[in-house]
């Protein structure tokens, strides 16, 4: 459900929460938010929600690249779980920083996975390859990508494949499109 940025309509915060909390109210739970989100505490649904956040996109002062730098990953966490109320239990890397080396992004998160400040860890959009290589540095829990009646290129990339080989849960977003 895009409430917000990216995908769908744009909407106010004010114009959001109404929208989330008929979500929750009729049953809806896991939510996969950005770092913005604010909700949760104001309207006391965090215990009735699985919670899935991100980093990886330099938003807040930064011009929006990818750095998967272990001091931005560190830095989003801290906000995201201010932002929260709590910390999330899904963290992900929303995008693949090149110019990282996956042993310091990968660490990063499994350290802050080891300290308690999320439950899971995962990737968003990655080939084989880095699912492999990220999941023999640290546990990988969940990689997310696209997936929907128009966007089906996991069923033959073998990111799904591998997704179940490893145990890792594969977690589509936009299942019903960009609508």
């Amino acid at each position: 459900m895009g409430l917000s940025q990216a995908m769908g309509t744009q909407l106010s915060t004010e114009e959001a929460e109404p929208v989330l909390q008929k979500a929750v109210d009729l049953g809806y739970t896991f939510c996969d938010t950005v770092a913005s989100i604010q909700a949760f505490p104001k309207h006391n649904i965090r215990d009735k929600l699985f919670i899935a956040s991100k980093c990886g996109f330099d938003v807040f002062g930064g011009d929006g690249h990818v750095t998967n730098f272990a001091s931005h990953i560190t830095k989003y966490l801290e906000g995201t779980t201010e932002r929260l109320g709590s910390v999330p239990d899904l963290y992900y890397l929303h995008r693949i920083d090149p110019n990282t080396p996956l042993e310091e992004s990968i660490g990063t998160l499994d350290k802050l996975r080891k300290e308690g400040n999320v439950k899971y860890i995962g990737l968003s959009e990655c080939s084989v390859e880095t699912l492999r290589k990220a999941n023999s540095i640290a546990k990988i829990d969940a990689v997310k990508s696209e997936y929907s009646a128009f966007e089906t290129i996991y069923e033959t990339n073998g990111v799904i494949d591998t997704a179940k080989e490893l145990g890792v849960a594969f977690v589509a977003f936009s299942p019903l499109g960009h609508g």
